[in-house]
């Protein structure tokens, strides 16, 4: 009875990875399957993630051709058994998009409606793009083309889609990242990691991230007599990445103010955020980052760059502070000026928890992804 209430239901083929390792799609996956959004839709999930670390992926060996065939033999069992309406595939920019083309075409040829969800930067996937060589630009054209809607992040990618692939006005969404905010309800803990201000950083770690910039800027606070803790937490990543970072730390002497602390398990990482001052982002390339709408659910200042879509939530001197990629000195200055003045970190703090709730909450992504699937002709 309980199958056939839920075959009632409009079914959604659903692919995309679940943790591990860590990752904003992961998250945005899970947190879709533990939403409101399984109440009117029957959601049947394809995990289309490698379980390998970040370095071994968009790598063709053996081992992940291996795990690719068995994700499309699973596609194909749930397409074939659930006949769902709508296939919805999260992906991202570059090898990710080619791999999970193979979905695309199959969900064409079983004739469903297909939603492609691309995370991260837009303008990251259309440079991606344009360095493919000239049949895999054919193909990605082609790809989007089949799609009934192509879903970026931000508003300010939406033009760049339509001209540079050439599709309907119609076709691509503007549907920003949300988060559940009960998760980041709850009070810190009474025993503190550490004394004094505490910063903290999520998200994979290397130099992309701006990881190696962050420990300089650490450098000139300790130069600037500023008390503080910082907490570098996730994964690194490419192979070394941990360990250079720890290297850096112990070089500059910052063991006593810097734990690198590698990847931690979701709720420690919710716990991390409840007991943090400053939440810091020093990235060079960004799409519209989840650490970065949790941390300002959870009531955290931030402190990042202006990439990707992150001055669409930051707005500078607001709710936070943005700066240039590389900018080590504006970082350490943004740092200490927060660390000057507890009323503004407070003040910026209530915004973010404000601003999260109003515009960036995984109801509001709910709500998004159901007048698209209702104009889709999904229903209710």
């Amino acid at each position: 009875m309980k199958e056939k209430a839920n075959r009632s239901k409009p079914r959604i083929l659903l692919v995309g990875p679940l943790p591990p390792p860590a990752g904003g799609i992961a998250t945005v996956v899970s947190d879709l399957l533990k939403s409101q959004l399984t109440k009117d839709f029957k959601i049947v999930h394809v995990d289309n993630s490698t379980k390998r670390p970040v370095n071994k992926k968009g790598k063709i060996d053996f081992l992940n051709v291996l795990c690719f065939i068995g994700q499309l033999f699973s596609f194909l069992g749930k397409l074939i058994y659930y006949r769902p309406h709508m296939v919805q595939i999260e992906t991202s920019s570059g090898i990710s998009f080619l791999k999970n083309s193979m979905f695309i075409l199959l969900a064409k040829l079983a004739h469903r409606k297909i939603v492609i969800s691309i995370h991260g930067s837009g303008q990251r996937f259309i440079e991606h793009y344009r360095a493919f060589p000239t049949i895999a630009r054919t193909a990605t054209r082609f790809l989007l083309s089949q799609c009934d809607a192509v879903r970026v992040l931000s508003e300010q990618w939406v033009n760049d889609f339509l001209s540079e692939f050439g599709l309907k006005k119609d076709i691509v969404w503007a549907i920003p990242n949300g988060v559940r905010i009960e998760d980041l309800q709850g009070k810190p803990s009474s025993a503190r990691d550490s004394e004094g201000l505490t910063l903290l950083y999520v998200g994979w770690v290397g130099a992309e991230k701006g990881v190696f910039d962050l420990l300089e800027s650490m450098s000139l606070l300790v130069d600037r007599g500023c008390d503080f803790n910082l907490f570098i937490v996730g994964p690194e990543i490419a192979p070394g990445d941990l360990d250079k970072t720890k290297e850096i730390v112990t070089q500059r002497r910052l063991n006593d103010r810097v734990k690198v602390l590698g990847e931690r398990s979701r709720g420690e990482v919710l716990a991390y955020y409840r007991n943090s001052d400053i939440f810091v982002l020093p990235s060079y390339t960004e799409g519209l980052p989840m650490t970065v709408l949790e941390a300002m659910g959870s009531g955290l200042p931030v402190i990042s760059t202006s990439v990707g879509a992150i001055p669409e939530v930051v707005e500078d001197g607001i709710n936070g502070f943005l700066l240039k990629p590389g900018d080590i000195n504006g970082l350490a200055s943004s740092v200490q000026r927060l660390a000057r003045d507890a009323g503004l970190r407070k003040q910026m703090g209530t915004r973010n928890k404000g601003k999260i709730r109003d515009q960036y909450s995984l109801e509001a992504l709910v709500m998004a992804f159901k007048e698209m699937y209702r104009y889709l002709g999904g229903k209710p």
